[in-house]
């Protein structure tokens, strides 16, 4: 669970963070800023560990960290490292704050302003026939990515394409028609025809071309903005990037260059909704309003077509590649700006399981 913190100059010192774990130092760590930082490392897309970006927080990693490997050997070995140094980085947090060393608050957004200046948000989203990228029927139907100056909130440029079917989905299509019809398909169980109403894919609102072909043109789009500080961002980014990788390796297209990603899926759980949680005894109207639509039980909802409803941002044609791009844009504007209203609150504690 990331924590953004205030360390002391003595309770710093307590974090032994440039020790070698394995075979790899983290040097890194030796001229990381603990006043303000986020944890923990996170990587994307097996084992491609990017520039990770919570609330526009970076933790630059350094690039002779990772070294351009194929063996899977040598990729597991540098998972189980990065995973080590996670486990430790969150023991030693929680030991400081149980200490009351560490203050857990929403950060000033006056450093998140500075970092942003002169870079690219490129809003992006995916639609496609399964969660699970590595079934034979499994292809992206649509991508849609939105860019911005975020020194002027020009809208720079807009990417939008759908997949023109291949044999295996057609074939996935059939079978599960001929189930549905014998009685012996799960109910609760959504067909790749289900996915197409709710993703809009029939209407003609993207030109349709080959899946190779869009995987191509959309990493052509977002290398467009290279010398923009590009920073890719979209909802649950782990699940589009990680889509995006197997639709490259399926069609044996290079790696994506690894752009910083701001996954506004953690941003929310990690800050937004314990925000709202220390909020609540407040009875503060926005923050109580907030609470009924993202919390309508005992546990929050963190999907776009909620978040949208709450920031009161438009929901219309939710599930569409690119309506969910332009929505999340303007519900990254709205928590920002919530965020900012609040930044002295100080974070609810998570609650413990039992």
């Amino acid at each position: 669970m990331p924590v953004i913190c205030r360390v002391s100059k003595s309770s710093a010192s307590n974090l032994k963070l440039s020790e070698p774990v394995g075979s790899i130092k983290p040097a890194f760590f030796g001229s990381l800023n603990l006043r303000r930082t986020v944890l923990p490392i996170s990587a994307l897309e097996s084992c491609s560990l990017i520039e990770t970006i919570f609330f526009g927080f970076f933790l630059n990693i350094s690039k002779n960290l990772f070294i351009a490997v194929e063996d899977i050997a040598a990729i597991t070995i540098l998972v189980m490292c990065m995973n080590i140094l996670e486990a430790f980085i969150q023991t030693e947090i929680k030991r400081l704050l149980n200490e009351g060393q560490l203050e857990k608050s929403v950060p000033s957004l006056e450093q998140v302003v500075s970092m942003f200046k002169n870079k690219t948000f490129i809003f992006f989203d995916t639609e496609t026939t399964t969660l699970d990228p590595k079934k034979d029927f499994a292809m992206i139907t649509e991508i849609a990515g939105v860019a911005y100056d975020t020194n002027t909130g020009e809208r720079l440029g807009e990417y939008n394409a759908k997949a023109r079917l291949t044999a295996p989905v057609f074939a996935r299509i059939k079978k599960e028609k001929e189930e549905k019809e014998a009685g012996t398909w799960s109910p609760n169980e959504k067909t790749v025809e289900d996915l197409f109403q709710m993703t809009n894919y029939y209407e003609q609102s993207a030109p349709y071309i080959e899946e190779e072909k869009l995987l191509t043109e959309f990493v052509e789009f977002v290398n467009d903005f290279a010398d923009r500080s590009p920073i890719l961002v979209a909802h649950n980014a782990k699940f589009d990037m990680y889509h995006i990788g197997k639709g490259l390796t399926r069609h044996k297209l290079p790696r994506m260059y690894r752009y910083p990603v701001l996954d506004t899926r953690a941003l929310t759980t990690n800050y937004l909704f314990p925000l709202l949680s220390a909020l609540e005894a407040s009875t503060e109207p926005e923050a109580m309003k907030l609470l009924t639509i993202l919390r309508p039980a005992k546990r929050f909802v963190n999907r776009l077509g909620n978040l949208g409803d709450a920031f009161e941002v438009s929901t219309k044609h939710w599930h569409s590649a690119l309506a969910d791009t332009e929505q999340l844009s303007g519900i990254l504007a709205a928590i920002i700006t919530f965020m900012d209203k609040h930044q002295h609150v100080e974070l609810a504690a998570p609650k413990k399981k039992r």
